[in-house]
């Protein structure tokens, strides 16, 4: 599972947590925190931080400045946790689902409906056969989807 969504739920979380943590110290305290509690579970491992550790550590240490994290950081250095940081923005904007140009394709089951509609009614036109084929449910069609899906059929 990717840990960017987790990042977008909690970014309005993170700077309310910065607001509410006006002294600098609170912040080094949180990070501190952080970072003992992750020794503690590996004691006497070399410490493996977990995804959770990684997005806890850059949101703890949001708006600390260079010589607060290099005080306050003990298990990473500070150019790491920036680095975390760095990819957490940058899997956050990779993810956007990008749209092709163009209108999207009608599927084969609507093609087959306006198809099967126009040979029940012989006398109904473009603009009809869109209506009802609308009132069914398929809103994406229009009077000139419904003519080239009739002319090509």
């Amino acid at each position: 599972m990717s840990w960017h969504l987790p990042l977008v739920l909690l970014s309005p979380l993170a700077s309310l947590v910065s607001g509410l943590l006006r002294d600098d110290r609170d912040r080094q305290i949180l990070a501190l925190r952080q970072q003992v509690l992750t020794i503690q579970r590996q004691l006497g491992k070399r410490p493996r931080l977990l995804r959770a550790d990684k997005l806890a550590l850059p949101v703890a240490c949001f708006q600390m400045k260079r010589q607060q994290l290099l005080s306050s950081l003990l298990i990473v250095k500070p150019d790491t946790v920036i680095g975390w940081h760095r990819q957490m923005v940058r899997r956050h904007w990779a993810f956007r689902q990008k749209r092709k140009p163009g209108r999207p394709p009608i599927g084969p089951r609507a093609q087959g409906l306006v198809v099967q509609i126009a040979q029940w009614n012989l006398r109904w036109g473009y603009t009809k056969i869109a209506g009802e084929v609308r009132k069914l449910g398929f809103s994406t069609i229009g009077r000139s989807t419904v003519e080239r899906i009739l002319k090509r059929h």
